[in-house]
Order: structure tokens, then sequence, then C-alpha cells
């Protein structure tokens, strides 16, 4: 929504010194629903919505904090792309 750097950076350090994972995670939330799901008003589409936002701030969370399975997925990703790399050409 045009923020910035700044609202981003001040966001993840609220995220990140939250007394708890849930508060941490209810302020993902809001940060999800006030951008992307403001709009939406129809019963069954707001279960899906609140489900997928439910996932969404708990891969978030677990991103952010580095925990597992999340915690190395960035090398994961580099040694698979190594791999990729020699993989012959037919």
């Amino acid at each position: 929504k045009g923020r910035g750097r700044a609202f981003v950076t001040n966001k993840v350090s609220e995220i990140w010194r939250a007394s708890d994972a849930e508060t941490a995670k209810t302020l993902i939330v809001e940060v999800l629903r006030e951008n992307f799901y403001q709009n939406h008003h129809a019963q069954v589409e707001d279960d899906k919505a609140e489900r997928h936002i439910n996932k969404v701030s708990q891969w978030f969370y677990a991103t952010l904090k580095k925990q597992a399975p999340w915690g190395n997925w960035t090398r994961d990703i580099y040694d698979a792309m190594r791999c990729i790399d020699h993989l012959p050409i037919p």
C-alpha cells in the first residue's frame, strides 16, 4: 500500500519483539487483513480468507523467527539449485 521500507522495518521489529507467538501472529493477521482482505463480505469467502490468513501468518512467523522447518530454507534452496546446475542437459 505504498507505506515504504520504514513501515515494513517497524512492523517486523514489532512482530519480533512481541511478548509471545500469538501476539506476533495477531499483528501479522492485522496487516494481512488491512492490506489484502478489506472488501470481503460473503461468509464463504470470509471463512476461506480467514483460513488462508491464519496459514500465511503462521508461515511468516515461523520464517521470521527461523523456526522448523523454515530455519534453513534458504540453504536448502541453494543446495537444490546447485544440484540442478550439475545435471546434464539432454
